[in-house]
């Protein structure tokens, strides 16, 4: 039986490829960027092979590619800062880090990493998008400090342009759209890195600050994908319990059941107001206990005696 995110990806394939042929035209597409005017000729074989390359029609091929693109995002969630942290960073518009400043940023939440010549997320490496396996999807966007101009505002968000090639430009559209089409928001890597006022020795002399991503407000881009098709990607910053979630209603999507729906977990707020810690002892848990005694019912783990009819806890 077909998982939910199999049927999912194949509609969105069928979809996305019908729609990009007949919306994207033969002409000169214009990217704005912080140091230049860069334009792009798109051809008809230029898209067509591009789409061969993001979104291929052997849809068991591509699903493989997205569980690797979301083990590849969970295996990095643990060494991703704060999103304060990660604007503290942003804002010092440097391309060296001294220690005061690495001192208020791990302050606020901020892992600074080491240089690693195995793993291309700490390398400093020029290209800006990242790429998953078999290059599909956006696996992460990288930014050097001091190169840009890029703004950054208090809620986190801010633009990536694109590639200035047609796989690339097509390729922010399909992850947008796969957003669209899994009721998911897009997962991605934001990547900074800083050289070092005191290298440890020759070889550690940059450190590295990755944060997750969302891409958000989409919508405008997906209404014709041609019109929009040299857009940037607008993302926004959030925290690593955000990144889990996202991950784990993906996860969810790999159920053969069609009946299984992915939900969202509930709002932060709300979940520490219902906490056990929050109602125990308190009107609301007396309510939730004299229900509970009325009805007959039983606490399912072992916070109220081992499931025992409850008495004296929630």
């Amino acid at each position: 039986m077909s998982s939910i995110l199999f049927e999912l990806l194949k509609s969105a394939v069928t979809e996305f490829r019908s729609r990009a042929q007949a919306e994207v035209k033969e002409e000169e597409y214009r990217i704005d960027s912080p140091d230049n005017d860069k334009r792009v000729n798109v051809s008809r074989t230029q898209v067509d092979s591009a789409l061969d390359k993001i979104c291929p029609s052997d849809i068991s091929d591509f699903q493989e590619d997205v569980m690797n693109y979301r083990e590849q995002i969970r295996a990095l969630i643990p060494f991703c800062s704060s999103p304060a942290s990660f604007r503290t960073a942003w804002d010092l518009r440097s391309e060296a880090l001294n220690q005061w400043d690495a001192d208020t940023i791990v302050d606020q939440g901020g892992q600074l990493l080491p240089l690693n010549m195995i793993s291309r997320i700490f390398q400093c490496i020029q290209q800006g998008v990242e790429l998953s396996k078999n290059q599909r999807l956006v696996l992460a966007v990288r930014h050097s400090e001091g190169s840009y101009q890029d703004k950054l505002d208090d809620l986190g968000r801010f633009t990536y342009q694109p590639p200035n090639n047609t796989a690339g430009m097509l390729r922010y559209r399909w992850c947008q759209f796969l957003s669209r089409k899994l009721g998911i928001p897009y997962l991605l890597l934001a990547i900074m890195w800083f050289k070092t006022q005191q290298p440890v020795d020759n070889e550690l002399n940059h450190v590295f600050m990755i944060a997750p991503a969302r891409i958000i407000n989409y919508e405008k881009d997906l209404a014709d994908i041609g019109a929009s098709l040299s857009h940037p990607l607008e993302l926004q910053i959030i925290k690593r319990s955000d990144a889990s979630v996202i991950l784990r209603q993906l996860d969810s999507l790999g159920e053969t059941d069609p009946n299984i729906k992915a939900r969202s977990e509930l709002p932060e707020q709300l979940a520490r107001e219902w906490s056990y810690d929050k109602i125990n002892n308190t009107e609301k848990g007396r309510k939730i206990k004299k229900w509970a005694q009325s009805t007959g019912r039983r606490c399912p783990g072992t916070s109220c005696r081992n499931g025992t009819t409850p008495q004296h806890r929630v």
